[in-house]
């Protein structure tokens, strides 16, 4: 029983009060005539006694209510006295013409007001309306504004009620009364006046934002008709006004809805180009370009307004006010600006791909977002996919913590596409597939364009070249008069030639589009009736394990099969044909897998290690990335010597000097640490060069045979082991050496757009360069465009510089003729290369493929020795120390070098005996370094005291040393001071005290009478 719950003893006779006991004497007993007598004895006088009884304990009033209680007591006494006072500050009030010749200053001061002022001071009155604005704010908003301006009103009348009821009810008829004199005082926002010739559609335009302005744009009659047929054009309102609400928006729309053409034009229009910029980010350079240019058009604005700025060409200005551009470029951008201060909008078209920019720029824009919303700077972050893929994003609490985006989906005004499968599924030869559907279609089918897709800019010269090239017109076809014309579609097709597939040709014609997944998503192509689809595509695969990226042919997604088929319905019906049947169709994958965990992740540890990221699990990725890739990628960085080893409490390594100077080159890591250290050798214009042509994609046309006669030529027997590096520099030094480099090309078989890819890389990476350096003799030498042929030795030392980027992808030829592979697979050098023939005993390469009977190729290759290995890589490197041999003094480094047993790490193979420093302070080091002082290899001067010592130096190397005092005691100093090398002795002399003790510690080895030499030897040393 708890303390205190037990019943206490008679309580209810205890707790009494004072009660009043009342005695009968004198009470009358009712009866017939209600009086009493002498008869009723029974009936006694009356007595009053008092009882004490318990008094009642009244509850003890609290602090905070008696605060409360006085408070209220207080506003009663203040309300008594209020229409006193007011009659008082009446007698005392201004007169109102005096009043009026006063200025009111109610708004100095004021943030908001004084950037209206500037705002409305800034604005073009010839661009924006000048009308009241239209306040558009509904829901949850104006419901808050209006709980806002009823507080205000109520803070403003000082009525304080302490009745219950009566002053509850008086507050709520005087609130109701001024709400009511406020909706008869308040404008009633005016109708925005047009002209009788402006469109229906700029006439309902309303303005989101009070700090916005609409913009006018007149737009010809046929634009304006174009547009109108655009679904996302019923839209408008609807979008404008999420983005007006919300910071992110994430807006859903199949491809040819028209969001990627019009929703800048809205923002352009709803006036968000006051604020800054309007970025649109694209993950393709091509879709950038076309982009911007459609854009430019509808708007008959000027290039300088409406530009675009890719990897190698940049048209912004300071007239610039809609910017469309790859999203590597906005992130590079970040890392000088990272809260994008040029931008008052940024939309992310293509989501839907999910390559690693876009993924890394949208988590890095949800932080930007947030910041400038508390610097009171918004930004407004469009999200735009063409899939319903959006769970990755709305559904991430890491990307938004608090509130998910609206999603806005509109539809899409697809024409019906009738989609066919194949009975039997094609497996090896689908190209020949592809060619007997299209000429079935061309001699079955009505007029109309057809869109083929296959895997590679290979299979694309192959479909037109064998197959389409021969194709001999049937005189049963459904119209026999109509001509075919075949044209050739991917990714580094000159623009040109890209062109064509958009022209309008005079007579008509059925084209043949055959393209890569370039013409997936991004471009629409006009007049595209049949579409046929090989369900294939070439991706480029990436092993967490191996660390290792390899070409595949495999299946597409159902989604991007949907993609394909939606291309023939854009114009007009259309139909599909897919060469797999139906059964292969729903063993697809719904949606293809992120880029980001199908690529290697060494630039992006890197790139975000420069922004700072040090935890780079915590970023709040779209799709969190492998962690074993992620772990694989550090590893890299470490070793290529961008970041620092991480310690034991450490996670990750943070970036090194050398890794801001790699991260700074717009190329890879591996070629960031190549370019970092070609100028110690002088190599940076034969750097650059090899790195610009490496970068870029299918150069050199490999079948060509002037090509293959030029190789032999430049491949001489000194030359030959840089291999296919030498062959890309000579391509460049020959064209731009070459008087007519145009003809040149061409009859060389070098890519004419590749070329220019390469110049404009190399002018990119020499103002790189040139940033960094300071000597100006250099700078001059990279200024030059003709490059001279590398010398023999040139060549070797260029040989160990990219052996330094691709340590880890090193291949030894084995006894079956085929080359074993760092992951244990077996390989060939590609059948182009130049060492194909040579086949040397160990190579480096930079990329492996496979083809589509799973054969492995190693491609741009070049020859390396097992002493290079050691030297330039060794931390790929295995050492076993072959401890029969004696540790030896190395004059040119300064060091003690010991003799090595050493293998390649990833395959175990044997790469002979090396001498390598001896590293460490053990006790093995110190006693070698010593025994070389006193022996005077490591100092001449110290061979003086040859017969002076009291005892060899040899002892030092002895098992049985430690017996000497002396030995011991030149250890342990040698051991405190860190003395393993000439520059540590050297460093250690400057200290006064250092070189005392190292002096007591020799002395220790002399007779008394040769003190003076010991410190003289140390005196001149030190000088």
């Amino acid at each position: 029983m708890a303390k205190g719950s037990r019943k206490r003893f008679n309580k209810s006779g205890r707790d009494q009060t004072v009660a009043t006991v009342v005695t009968a004497n004198n009470t009358l007993i009712d009866g017939e005539n209600n009086e009493s007598n002498d008869c009723n004895a029974l009936i006694l006088d009356k007595k009053t006694v008092s009882i004490k009884r318990a008094p009642i304990l009244q509850p003890k009033l609290s602090k905070k209510k008696r605060k409360h209680l006085e408070k209220l007591v207080e506003q009663k006494e203040k309300k008594a006295k209020r229409g006193e006072l007011l009659e008082k500050l009446n007698d005392l009030r201004v007169p109102s013409s005096e009043l009026a010749r006063y200025h009111s200053i109610a708004h100095i001061g004021n943030k908001k007001q004084q950037e209206k002022s500037v705002w409305l001071a800034k604005r073009p009155d010839s661009e924006i309306l000048k009308e009241e604005k239209i306040n558009s704010i509904k829901g949850a908003k104006q419901a808050k504004l209006e709980i806002d301006e009823k507080g205000e009103k109520e803070a403003e009348s000082s009525d304080v009620s302490t009745d219950e009821e009566s002053d509850s009810e008086n507050g709520e008829k005087e609130w109701c009364k001024k709400k009511e004199e406020t909706f008869e005082t308040e404008s009633i926002p005016k109708l925005i006046k047009k002209d009788e010739q402006e469109s229906e559609e700029s006439k309902s335009k309303k303005l989101l934002d009070p700090k916005l302005d609409y913009v006018l744009i007149n737009r010809p009659s046929e634009i304006q008709e174009a547009r109108q047929e655009l679904p996302i054009l019923s839209d408008e309102g609807t979008v404008l006004e999420a983005v007006a609400e919300n910071d992110f928006v994430v807006l859903c729309g199949e491809t040819g809805s028209g969001k990627t053409t019009q929703v800048p034009q809205f923002l352009y229009e709803a006036g968000f180009c006051v604020r800054g910029m309007i970025g649109m980010t694209e993950p393709r350079r091509i879709a950038a370009t076309s982009a911007a240019e459609r854009i430019r058009y509808e708007m008959c604005k000027t290039e300088a307004e409406v530009a675009h700025h890719i990897r190698y060409e940049n048209k912004t200005t300071k007239e610039t006010q809609i910017c469309v551009m790859t999203d590597g470029v906005l992130l590079s951008q970040m890392s000088s600006d990272f809260l994008l201060s040029k931008f008052g909008a940024i939309i992310i078209d293509e989501a839907h791909e999910r390559s690693i920019h876009t993924d890394v720029l949208i988590g890095m824009l949800t932080r930007v977002v947030m910041l400038r919303r508390k610097r009171n700077i918004p930004l407004k972050l469009i999200i735009m996919s063409a899939t319903l893929r959006i769970d990755d994003f709305i559904a991430n609490k890491k990307l938004f913590p608090n509130l998910a985006p609206p999603v806005l989906k509109i539809e899409s005004r697809q024409y019906p596409v009738t989609t066919s499968f194949a009975k039997q599924t094609e497996l090896r030869d689908y190209i020949a597939a592809a060619y007997r559907k299209i000429c079935k279609i061309h001699r079955e089918e009505p007029a109309g364009s057809i869109l083929v897709f296959v895997t590679g800019q290979d299979e694309v010269k192959l479909d037109l070249d064998e197959n389409l090239s021969s194709f001999d017109l049937s005189s049963t076809a459904l119209d026999a008069t109509l001509p075919m014309r075949a044209l050739p579609l991917y990714s580094v097709l000159p623009p040109s030639e890209q062109k064509n597939i958009f022209a309008e040709f005079e007579e008509p014609i059925r084209k043949v589009v055959v393209s890569t997944n370039v013409a997936e998503t991004s471009l629409t192509i006009p007049g595209i009736k049949y579409v046929v689809d090989t369900g294939r595509h070439k991706a480029k695969k990436f092993s967490p394990i191996t660390g290792v990226s390899k070409f595949e042919i495999e299946w597409i997604s159902q989604a991007a099969a949907d993609q394909r088929a939606g291309r023939a319905g854009r114009t007009g019906p259309g139909r599909c044909f897919r060469l797999y049947s139906s059964a292969v169709f729903q063993d697809f994958a719904k949606f293809p897998p992120p880029e980001i965990t199908m690529k290697p992740l060494d630039d992006l540890v890197l790139g975000m290690k420069a922004f700072g990221i040090e935890e780079i699990k915590n970023f709040p990725f779209v799709t969190l990335p492998d962690e074993e890739a992620l772990t694989n990628a550090e590893k890299l960085c470490v070793k290529l010597g961008a970041l620092k080893r991480p310690h034991k409490r450490q996670v990750s390594g943070s970036i090194t000097a050398l890794g801001k100077t790699m991260n700074a080159f717009p190329v890879s890591p591996r070629f960031g640490r190549i370019l970092s250290l070609s100028s110690q050798k002088n190599l940076l214009k034969f750097a650059i060069a090899i790195v610009a042509a490496c970068t870029v994609r299918e150069l050199v046309d490999a079948n060509n045979e002037k090509i293959k006669a030029l190789k032999e030529i430049w491949a001489d027997a000194s030359k030959s082991q840089l291999g296919d590096l030498l062959i890309l520099l000579s391509v460049v030094g020959a064209t731009e050496s070459s008087k007519e480099p145009e003809t040149f090309i061409s009859a060389i078989g070098v890519r004419s757009q590749g070329l220019k890819e390469v110049r404009k890389l190399r002018r990119l990476i020499t103002h790189v360069v040139r940033s960094m350096i300071v000597n100006e003799e250099e700078e001059k030498e990279l200024a030059e465009r003709k490059l001279p042929q590398p010398g023999a030795k040139e060549c070797t030392l260029l040989c160990e510089l990219f052996l330094a980027g691709f340590g880890d992808q090193i291949a030894f030829h084995s006894e079956e003729g085929e080359f074993k592979l760092p992951t244990g697979e077996k390989g060939k050098i590609y059948p182009s290369s130049v060492l194909a023939k040579k086949r040397p005993n160990i190579i480096c390469y930079q990329e492996k493929m496979e083809n589509h009977k799973g054969n492995t190729y190693l491609k741009c290759c070049h020859e390396v020795t097992a002493e290079q290995i050691v030297r330039i890589v060794p931390e790929y490197v295995t050492f076993n120390r072959n401890k029969n041999s004696t540790p030896k003094y190395d004059a040119n480094s300064g060091e003690i070098e010991a003799l090595y047993t050493c293998y390649y790490t990833s395959t175990n193979t044997p790469l002979g005996e090396h001498w390598k420093t001896l590293t460490g302070e053990d006790e093995t080091l110190l006693r070698c370094f010593a025994h070389c002082l006193l022996i005077g290899e490591v100092f001449p001067a110290f061979k003086k005291l040859k017969t002076f010592w009291l005892s060899p130096p040899a002892v030092l190397l002895r098992t049985w040393a430690n017996l000497h005092e002396r030995t011991t005691n030149l250890i342990r100093c040698f051991s405190v001071h860190g003395l393993t090398s000439r520059a540590a002795f050297l460093k250690k002399l400057q200290n006064e005290e250092s070189r005392s003790e190292i002096a007591e510690s020799l002395k220790e080895w002399l007779v008394p009478s040769h003190f003076v030499h010991i410190e003289s030897i140390i005196e001149s040393i030190s000088e």
